[in-house]
């Protein structure tokens, strides 16, 4: 069995981020209170405010739910815990491993697709090459790929 988890630097590059985003958040709110009522100012402020603290709120919950996120792969399939529930998924009903924007320079997650036409995305591991990089991202990938081709040739599937 082998297991993967978010790392600690992970954890505080999301911290950091949704931190930046709910003090921006704050600075343009008491921006839009000091500016003169109705004026343009005033509106973009409340606008992009709004929209930066709602957005480091959520970014702050989901990184605290991510914290104890995990991703175990052994002989019997991938068994998966993160912020929005546990899962587990048997070797001979996964169609297919992707990793979602490898293309782009965004976020990276890895899907596992069912025969069943189910997707589930892993809470580990994952990467934003630019907010969040993990150096073994690839790597991981790869050794989740590995187990299920193996596992799935000793099925005889």
């Amino acid at each position: 069995m082998e297991r993967f988890t978010i790392s600690r630097r992970q954890i505080r590059g999301l911290g950091t981020f949704a931190g930046a985003s709910i003090g921006l958040g704050v600075v343009l709110l008491v921006v839009f209170v000091s500016a003169p009522t109705g004026s343009f100012v005033a509106r973009g402020a409340l606008s992009i405010g709004s929209i930066m603290l709602l957005g480091g709120l959520i970014t702050a919950f989901l990184t605290l739910g991510n914290t104890r996120a995990y991703t175990e792969i052994s002989a019997d399939g991938v068994r998966n815990s993160g912020p929005f529930g546990k899962w587990h998924v048997a070797w001979p009903d996964v169609k297919d491993i992707k990793v979602d924007n490898m293309d782009r320079r965004d976020w990276h997650r890895i899907a596992i697709v069912c025969r069943n036409g189910r997707t589930f995305t892993l809470a580990a591991p994952f990467e934003s090459p630019i907010l969040v990089p993990d150096p073994d991202f690839k790597d991981k990938r790869e050794r989740i790929v590995v187990a299920w081709r193996q596992m799935t040739v000793a099925a005889g599937n």
